[in-house]
């Protein structure tokens, strides 16, 4: 089974993660998470939550 045939197929999943991690930053007293995922040769997902007083600001690097 590839992993890499479809960059779009991790979506669902991935939004889950974002927010499981958002959670996790906001009941933390960390300020800032960063997390690399390889799913493929050219099928990752990075993504950086930075606390910023009460919100948490996220963003996902782009597909190369």
């Amino acid at each position: 089974m590839s992993n890499d045939s479809n960059p779009d197929k991790h979506h669902d999943g991935d939004v889950a993660f974002i927010r499981s991690l958002a959670e996790l930053l906001n009941a933390s007293e960390l300020n800032e998470i960063q997390v690399k995922r390889e799913y493929g040769e050219h099928d990752r997902l990075t993504v950086s939550l930075t606390k910023q007083g009460k919100q948490v600001v996220y963003a996902q690097a782009p597909q190369q």
